[in-house]
């Protein structure tokens, strides 16, 4: 696991409000164009919408200045593509993945490991909104038929 990788995992991000934290951010070249890059994990965002609500890894990166996708020139779209798959090497399944173009950043997202999943870090849990957030993972990779919540060890749960 990279710098940037393990920066996102120790910090895993239950709400959308989280994924703006500075210290995912990052400014960085793809090839010779300047870029900036985002790169989180993601659990129990985006409503379940990808792999079936299992916790994720998700990069957007986007030609700087800021650029609109579609002036984006086919050189430069190949070279986000490649910055991203980069962002990502090394973790994750990479039997699946999901690319998006939005207005200004390509996205890109494939789905934690179960051992990745299982391993994240818990959260400070201050309100059982906050504790239901946190096993969002465990009861999504459960429905996936990846795992059974009694898998998991409970002093895990507690922690």
């Amino acid at each position: 696991m990279n710098t940037r990788q393990a920066i996102a995992y120790a910090s895993p991000c239950f709400d959308a409000e989280a994924t703006q934290r500075g210290r995912f951010s990052a400014l960085g070249r793809a090839e010779s164009w300047p870029v900036s890059v985002v790169l989180t994990a993601n659990v129990g965002l985006e409503g379940g919408a990808f792999f079936g609500g299992r916790p994720l890894w998700h990069t957007s990166v986007a030609i700087q200045p800021t650029a609109p996708v579609r002036s984006w020139t086919p050189e430069q779209r190949a070279a986000v593509e490649r910055k991203a798959i980069e962002l990502l090497d090394g973790v994750g399944d990479t039997s699946a993945e999901h690319w998006q173009l939005g207005s200004l950043a390509l996205h890109y997202r494939r789905p934690m490991t179960l051992a990745e999943a299982l391993s994240l870090p818990p959260p400070v849990r201050t309100t059982p909104a906050e504790n239901r957030r946190a096993w969002a993972r465990v009861y999504a990779l459960e429905l996936a038929g990846v795992v059974r919540e009694s898998d998991v060890e409970e002093t895990t749960r507690t922690a």
